[in-house]
């Protein structure tokens, strides 16, 4: 029987457009595609005699990156649009949100979260593989142009190069692979999984995540781990390919500065976000979540000491390549405590055996490829001929970085291997026993190597009591000022301001002697404050005070704070004080928040010695089918905060905790000058020397694709 088929219905079907979710199904089939291609050919051009890598392998790399990419258009689109064909959609954004919170719901649950980052590592392998692709030769037999001056060829030194690159971009797509492999095999792991359909009652974004700094804080974390996958996928890269010397060294550590950056941000914002929304009254609770996302952070902080001594003879180079490896391979233990679920945390995403088989796969896989290369390039990495004696900078360095590593390591054992091996859960008071005295070391060590490790200064003018003098005056006498004003109630709190004190002078003094040095050097005070800007080592000092400004932070509002649970009758004019603050009940209010929740908030007056320093207003959100959300409110001054949360408020009584944090605010300024330290050091300037010692004259020679050292 002949069957009719009007032009009309043809028309219309052929112009039909791809649903979402198939659209961004295929995209993600087609990035795994791309990435099996790439890696495949990729590792057999670099391994070959020619060591140069094929055109076809980078081409795959930039076709993975696009399919990713049109991948997560999708999922944006979907979000923007309100599409609830999309499950992930229905469960994560809700149309009476504004567009920046949902834009951050791509990145609110586990699956949006897994292709933010997977599109974050092949961006970087895009990047690594343009570089590899402007490192290649170039033919010798093209004819000069008329008139043009020839270009120079790239021959052996071009083919080492873009080799290394072309590995690099390998190795990231290899693990990439995995991540993007779950994304396509398991069903629970895909942000395109079919939606319940328009008439099913959304989820909606969770209330605690409507908040700035939480829309920031998990892009940050990420990108700090893309940051730190590259140095890895570079000294993965040298390894095999035997390039021990230090070609590997500067682009590694751009990125692992980069990466250093944003985990300082994203950890700063997860840490105000607590503090402000989470309402229990705290920034940082030693929860296993917050505790990996530490690990990383520590390690690059180690690694970025190491690649500036890199030089410095072989401990060095052998610490760069094992804290290159070690660093991701701690945002990978991230990734696995937050998305497995094995370890308990109030932050962790549900349990599911796939994720788990994958990302514990992927860990065993780069330990393991990690520990192989660096015991089969052992006698590389140990140099040839005697080493030079290490001076007090090496030796000050190699410290930091050993103390740095074993705050990483304890913090490890507690939070991961207590519980799976022994079922002991560790509880904050052991980790704060654990954590205070290594960082009063740590910023000890940064205050001594801000003395002696000035690379222009002679040996004897390192110990003359003009540098030490200051620094060491200071510190006593802040010492003396703190025990008199109460202080001296805690050792270890007195004695780490006191070392904040003498690591900020030495700081200060640090960036004199450069200043000094920039002004002679340029013949003027206003240009050498900009030579002293340019400066990558300008950048160090403000990282370093950034990190003496958090650490007094965490000092002052970890150890001295004061706490108090209040009851107050629902009458204006009810009081009960904190510490030396008073609170008095001013009134009440009634509101609505998005997703059609209901807020009560009760505002109270600050008082101190008779005066009336502002109000707060703790509120509690209340949703239909959610339990209250507490939401707290803070009086900030410049040397404390009073901190207000909500436990009990109706029309019976009312029950607050009021907690005064002092210097807390420190903590937030540090932070920032972390972030700006880092900044500045990543700022395009002229070419530095690997040993840290300002501007280095031009790059010697190559042969065969190595600098000579």
């Amino acid at each position: 029987m002949p069957v009719e088929v009007r032009g009309q219905q043809v028309s219309h079907a052929v112009s039909r457009p791809l649903p979402v979710r198939s659209a961004g199904a295929i995209s993600l089939v087609a990035c795994l595609v791309f990435l099996a291609a790439a890696v495949v050919i990729l590792f057999s051009g670099v391994r070959s005699a020619r060591g140069t890598p094929p055109k076809a392998g980078l081409l795959a790399v930039w076709g993975a990156t696009a399919a990713a990419v049109l991948a997560g258009s999708m999922l944006l689109g979907g979000l923007l649009a309100g599409d609830t064909s999309l499950l992930y959609v229905a469960e994560n954004s809700d149309p009476s949100l504004s567009i920046p919170y949902r834009v951050s719901a791509f990145w609110a649950g586990p699956q949006g979260s897994l292709l933010l980052w997977s599109i974050g590592l092949l961006a970087a392998a895009a990047a690594l593989a343009a570089s590899a692709w402007r490192s290649l030769p170039r033919p010798t037999e093209d004819p000069p142009v008329a008139g043009a001056a020839a270009a120079p060829p790239r021959t052996a030194a071009g083919s080492a190069s873009a080799g290394i690159h072309a590995a690099a971009a390998a190795t990231l797509c290899a693990v990439a692979f995995f991540l993007v492999a779950l994304l396509v095999a398991d069903p629970g792991s895909t942000p395109f999984a079919a939606g319940p359909g328009p008439s099913t009652p959304r989820a909606g974004l969770d209330p605690l995540l409507i908040h700035p700094a939480m829309a920031l804080h998990p892009p940050a974390l990420f990108l700090g781990y893309v940051g730190l996958a590259v140095p890895f996928a570079y000294a993965v890269a040298a390894l095999l390919m035997r390039r021990e010397q230090a070609s590997w060294v500067r682009p590694a550590r751009g990125w692992a500065l980069a990466g250093w950056v944003f985990l300082s941000l994203g950890i700063g914002l997860g840490a105000w976000w607590a503090y402000v929304v989470l309402s229990w009254g705290g920034y940082w609770g030693w929860d296993p979540v917050e505790n990996v996302s530490l690990l990383p952070w520590l390690t690059a902080t180690a690694l970025l000491h190491s690649l500036s001594a890199y030089g410095a003879g072989p401990a060095f180079r052998r610490w760069s390549f094992g804290l290159a490896i070690g660093a991701f391979w701690c945002t990978l233990v991230a990734a696995w405590t937050t998305r497995t679920g094995v370890i308990t945390s109030l932050h962790a995403f549900e349990q599911r055996t796939l994720p788990l088989v994958v990302l514990s796969l992927l860990l065993a896989v780069v330990a393991a490829t990690g520990t192989a290369l660096l015991a089969l390039r052992r006698n590389d990495l140990a140099g040839h001929g005697a080493a030079e004696a290490p001076g007090p900078r090496a030796l000050l360095l190699e410290l930091l970085t050993v103390i740095l590593v074993l705050f990483a390591a304890a913090v490890l054992f507690s939070t991961i291997v207590a519980p799976l091996a022994f079922g002991q859960t560790v509880r904050p008071e052991t980790y704060d026993a654990l954590a205070r005295p290594l960082g009063v070391a740590i910023v000890t060590a940064a205050g001594v190597c801000a003395i002696l490790g000035d690379a222009k200064a002679s040996p004897g003018d390192r110990w003359r009591a003009r540098r030490w003098a200051p620094p060491l005056g200071a510190a006593l006498a802040a010492g003396a000022l703190l025990a008199v004003a109460g202080a001296g109630r805690s050792i270890i709190g007195l004695t780490g301001l006191s070392a904040c004190v003498f690591t900020a002078v030495a700081a200060l003094q640090w960036s004199a002697r450069m200043w000094s040095r920039c002004r002679k050097a340029r013949g003027g005070r206003w240009t050498g404050f900009v030579g002293l800007l340019r400066g990558r080592t300008f950048g160090a000092v403000v990282a370093h005070l950034g990190l003496v400004l958090t650490v007094a932070g965490l000092i002052g509002a970890g150890i001295y704070s004061e706490r108090q649970v209040m009851e107050l009758a629902p009458t204006v004019g009810a009081r009960a004080s904190v510490g030396d603050y008073r609170l008095a009940l001013a009134g009440a209010t009634v509101g609505e928040v998005p997703q059609g929740g209901e807020r009560v908030t009760v505002k109270l007056l600050v008082e101190r010695d008779g005066r009336i320093l502002g109000s707060v207003g703790p509120a509690l959100d209340s949703y239909d089918g959610h339990t209250a959300v507490p939401r707290a409110d803070i009086l900030g001054r410049a040397w404390s905060d009073v901190f207000v949360s909500p436990l009990v408020l109706s029309e019976e009584v009312i029950v607050v905790e009021a907690i005064v944090f002092p210097l807390v605010r420190f903590i937030w300024i540090g932070t920032g000058l972390l972030v700006l330290g880092g900044l500045i050091a990543l700022w395009p300037r002229p070419l530095v020397s690997p040993r840290g010692g300002g501007l280095a004259p031009r790059p010697p020679k190559v042969r065969g694709g190595e600098r000579r050292s």
